[in-house]
């Protein structure tokens, strides 16, 4: 009789404690639907795609970028909370590495503005150590594979004598990240950094000789590394 009563007590408890489980988790859905966080874990994207989706909040104010964007909101879109933070971390550093180059009188900022940047420039075009071009591109005369322990990479290039404009892409797997690049010759020598938005960045160099040989170095900010092309 005893032990019949204990498999009811018995019974009794775990019901009970069923009842507690199910309705701790209907208010914790009530709660995460007032707060506007809609379980999405199915619908989490790509860090590539976190970066396409998160790109139309990315803002350049007074020669520093922002990520106007909550994680509450970033959540919503489906960027998870590891991409959201790394999209925070990289602009940080960037603006950090920013700063200091615009007090650097010898080496030339260029900005990219993120409401300029083109969709189709956010893929990676280098395959295999080329580049695919359009009829209108300078042709690409080489690369240089950039390491994610920011050492410089750089290589010696005969520049001919009608050239004056080195036209240099780079790309990485950051979001926001930038790059430095001196082209040295002569006796002179030219530095540029320049930020990179998706992954993509350009800018230009005058040569401080052409008709001989130069020293094109480059590294990148991002800790993924990247590759830098040049052509003319």
């Amino acid at each position: 009789m005893k032990l019949k009563n204990d498999l009811r007590i018995t019974r009794s408890l775990f019901t009970i404690s069923i009842a507690c489980i199910m309705i701790c988790l209907t208010f914790q859905s009530c709660q995460e639907e007032d707060d506007g966080l809609v379980s999405n874990d199915l619908n989490e994207f790509s860090s590539k795609e976190a970066q396409l989706i998160a790109s139309p909040y990315v803002e350049l104010h007074d020669g520093e970028y922002l990520l106007n964007l909550s994680s509450r909101d970033a959540y919503n879109l489906g960027i998870s909370e590891t991409d959201y933070e790394k999209l925070i971390n990289e602009i940080t550093q960037l603006n950090e590495a920013l700063s200091s180059v615009k007090n650097d009188p010898d080496n030339e900022l260029v900005l990219v503005d993120p409401r300029n940047v083109q969709i189709e420039d956010f893929r990676v075009r280098l395959k295999s150590g080329t580049t695919e071009e359009a009829d209108n591109e300078p042709e690409v005369r080489g690369s240089l594979s950039l390491s994610d322990t920011g050492i410089p990479s750089s290589v010696q290039v005969y520049i001919p004598s009608e050239i004056s404009t080195i036209y240099f892409t780079g790309s990485t797997p950051c979001a926001g990240s930038a790059f430095t690049i001196t082209v040295s010759g002569g006796g002179g020598s030219v530095t540029k950094t320049m930020s990179s938005f998706l992954g993509v960045a350009k800018c230009t160099i005058t040569p401080p000789v052409s008709g001989s040989n130069v020293t094109i170095k480059a590294e990148t900010l991002c800790s993924g590394g990247g590759t830098v092309t040049y052509a003319w």
